[in-house]
């Protein structure tokens, strides 16, 4: 099977407007807003401008700045706007397996994996990082913290009961009676 990329580039445009509307005003706090939402709405009210190859892409991005981003600013603004709506009718996150691409599904599933909805291309490296990061410190934070289980020098176990043995020869101990 041949399998071909299709991407629109209105995604990236709605996604990269919406960014500079984030860190362009102090009003939108991360942690109360949902970025996806955001963009999903704004992408439902665009045309979709949808490229197979570079240079389909180069002239989708050029015919979208030339004509089209008063209309994406402006479904940008509705898009924030319904996403800091706490009404939501539904609140179930897409599963990854309803996405085609499967890049994107393997995004979705490390999103889910990690617990973070801002997982994108840009980032990804570095939150696996992170992540990994996170799990040795902690990893390393519990097993300064467990008691070892092996007997002291010059202790050997035997079955059930614990005996010495003679750690200057080399023969195994008896059992204790």
């Amino acid at each position: 099977m041949n399998y071909k990329l299709c991407r629109n580039a209105m995604e990236v445009l709605v996604s990269e407007a919406i960014d500079r509307r984030i860190a362009g005003s102090d009003e939108f706090d991360p942690q109360d807003f949902e970025r996806f939402d955001a963009i999903a709405y704004a992408l439902n009210r665009l045309p979709a401008l949808y490229a197979t190859t570079e240079e389909g892409w180069t002239r989708q991005i050029a015919r979208a700045n030339r004509g089209l981003m008063d209309l994406v600013e402006m479904a940008v603004d509705w898009g924030i706007n319904e996403a800091h709506r706490k009404r939501k009718p539904f609140d179930t996150p897409l599963r990854p397996e309803t996405l085609e691409n499967p890049a994107e599904r393997a995004l979705a599933d490390l999103r889910c994996l990690l617990g973070r909805d801002d997982i994108s291309w840009e980032n990804m490296s570095l939150a696996v990082h992170n992540a990994l990061q996170e799990r040795f410190e902690s990893d390393l934070a519990a097993a300064k913290t467990v008691p070892t289980t092996a007997p002291p020098v010059g202790i050997q176990r035997t079955g059930r009961k614990i005996v010495p043995r003679d750690r200057y020869t080399y023969e195994p101990s008896k059992r204790a009676s």
